[in-house]
């Protein structure tokens, strides 16, 4: 079974490439809300070796510790994130309803 080998890292990069855009969408969906929240104030210089202002790097990195704490811990923290979500996203929703 050698020639399994290639389509596993071929998969491996692809899941790594994966896991890079969905962390960069994701920080930058929290700066986003935190620009909203804050009517602006948020918003500072870009750092020019870096190409994104602080705060923006500061969402990345909590979207990005988030990510690895739920893959470090499996399925007993997939069951926590459900167990908190679930009913709150059913008050949000009503919420949102609601307005």
């Amino acid at each position: 079974i050698v020639g399994a080998n290639l389509p596993s890292l071929s998969r491996a990069l692809v899941a790594c490439g994966w896991f890079g855009i969905q962390t960069w969408v994701g920080g930058n969906s929290i700066y986003q809300m935190l620009v909203a929240i804050s009517a602006g104030s948020v918003v500072q210089p870009v750092i020019a070796w870096l190409g994104i202002s602080f705060p923006e790097l500061a969402c990345f990195s909590v979207f990005w510790a988030a990510q690895v704490w739920i893959v470090l811990n499996g399925m007993e923290a997939i069951r926590l994130l459900e167990k908190y979500s679930a009913p709150l996203l059913i008050a949000l929703s009503a919420a949102l309803l609601i307005w």
